[in-house]
């Protein structure tokens, strides 16, 4: 009798990744690349001794291979930014339905991002934002008009790990014209790239209370966003420690079909004169994950009466003003009427309902003020019109 296994196909061993080319690969990509030389010839050494000691030699899987050389590199670099990953085009396909893959990739694409944007009670503005992703860019200005309105704003980045392009546009509708936001310094390059505030469509929001929520989860860009306006007192920050990562990246490929993400760039501060990395952004607020939302509201609605109220009590001290003449006046009536307007507080035509009424109550020192202040902005609205027409015909 034959035995049961004399025709059974004999099995394939399994190659075994060469481990010392990557390693090689891995070291020289750090010591070029990494953000301090000196941490990188620390790797350097230690995962020579890992290769003396033939700890990645019998290794089969680019998985396996990846996760234990970032857990080498790790004890030395302390980085949350660095990984070894299998790169994209090597990873197995769970589906070979290209219409199936494309909607998961959708989907998956979809959790991050602009999420939600509503408005709370007390006229308080809500925005979730799950990632800062380049494709959203032109999302900011609609954003930005929607919560013109609003008399404080939240900016919740609870479950927002990073991303890029969007949010120095994003921050430079809270900050003024000329502001140098961060820098970043390239190592590879040895130099330095500066942030300032960039044009933006629409109108600017200096003054208004702005508060911004965090968890342990929140990380990388925005962090930066976060710590940015934090540090230039523009923003109130809600909630937990973030992740710490202020070390911008670029992905490189290594042998073997495996790739690293390589943090390549440092974050600095100009007031701070340092960055969040390893710390994270500290709330000015602290608290949990699941409360910090119900606690910017509650100091925001506060922070929105106050907005909302100071311009109207400045503007109804200057009315009842009895010590200086309507010509010392007038100027500060205008600047505040116009900020008024620009708050959305009040509509133009109110503008002349406030004097038209003010002079009904007999006071026409008020109503003269305020009807001056009227026609001062029709003036400028047709002046700036007629300004527009003249640039377009010249083109």
């Amino acid at each position: 009798m034959l035995a049961s296994n004399v025709f059974a196909t004999p099995q394939l061993k399994q190659q075994i990744i060469d481990s010392n080319k990557v390693v090689k690969a891995l070291n020289e990509t750090l010591l070029t690349h990494y953000i301090y030389l000196e941490k990188a010839q620390q790797v350097e050494l230690a995962l020579n001794k890992q290769v003396q000691a033939e700890t990645f030699s019998e290794m089969t899987e680019k998985a396996e291979l990846a996760k234990s050389l970032t857990k080498h590199v790790q004890t030395v670099l302390n980085d949350k930014h660095f990984r070894v990953i299998v790169s994209r085009e090597n990873r197995p396909q769970e589906n070979n339905d290209i219409l199936q893959t494309h909607l998961d990739a959708l989907t998956r694409f979809r959790k991050g991002g602009f999420q939600d944007i509503k408005m709370l009670e007390g006229n308080v503005g809500y925005v979730k934002i799950d990632g800062f992703r380049g494709e959203e860019s032109h999302q900011v200005d609609g954003l930005m008009t929607y919560l013109r309105t609003a008399d404080a704003i939240i900016i919740d980045l609870r479950n927002n790990g990073g991303g890029g392009q969007p949010v120095n546009y994003l921050s430079s509708y809270f900050l003024p014209e000329g502001t140098l936001i961060g820098k970043t310094y390239h190592r590879s390059k040895d130099s330095w790239t500066e942030h300032t505030v960039e044009p933006i469509k629409g109108d600017k929001r200096l003054h208004v209370p702005l508060f911004i929520l965090t968890s342990d989860f929140t990380f990388s860009a925005a962090e930066a966003f976060s710590y940015n306006l934090q540090a230039q007192g523009r923003a109130t920050i809600v909630g937990e420690q973030s992740g710490g990562g202020a070390h911008p990246i670029s992905f490189l490929p290594l042998p073997e079909g495996l790739a690293v993400i390589v943090p390549n760039r440092r974050s600095y501060n100009p007031i701070t004169k340092t960055n969040w990395e390893g710390t994270g952004v500290t709330p000015d607020h602290l608290t949990n994950e699941e409360e910090a939302l119900d606690k910017a509201h509650e100091l925001a609605q506060i922070a929105a009466k106050q907005y909302r109220e100071e311009e109207f009590a400045k503007l109804s001290k200057l009315l009842s003003s009895e010590a200086e003449p309507i010509d010392v006046l007038q100027p500060k009536v205008n600047a505040i009427v116009k900020e008024l307007l620009h708050r959305k507080h009040i509509e133009q035509f109110m503008v002349e309902g406030f004097a038209n009424r003010f002079e009904q109550q007999g006071n026409a020192k008020a109503a003269k003020l305020l009807m001056q202040a009227h026609q001062a902005l029709i003036a400028k609205q047709r002046n700036d019109s007629i300004a527009n027409v003249a640039t377009l015909t010249s083109d």
